[in-house]
């Protein structure tokens, strides 16, 4: 497992910095995420700007970006911040 932090702005990111050192109002939550899964989404995450960076519709992107959350949620150490985030998710389509 390593630790990471999501940082939710106007996109995702994964910072590696300690919470109290990360200068942001953007929503932030702390993760604990298996090797193999932080691979996946790393790849998803390139995917992303790849897509973002061609101009690819919003609906695309809007749908890639849930879908990373969405694999990301199950590993955010605290259970309230756990729900929250998936509370801010659509249900699956």
């Amino acid at each position: 497992m390593i630790r990471k932090y999501l940082v939710i702005s106007d996109r995702i990111s994964l910072a590696s910095s300690r919470r109290d050192s990360i200068r942001t109002t953007a929503p932030l939550f702390e993760l604990a995420i298996p090797l193999d899964v932080y691979w996946q989404i790393e790849k998803q995450m390139k995917e992303y700007d790849i897509m973002f960076a061609s101009g690819e519709e919003d609906m695309v992107l809007q749908l890639l970006n849930h879908k990373i959350l969405r694999s990301l949620a199950p590993y955010v150490v605290d259970e309230k911040e756990r729900a929250l985030l998936m509370a801010r998710l659509p249900s699956d389509q």
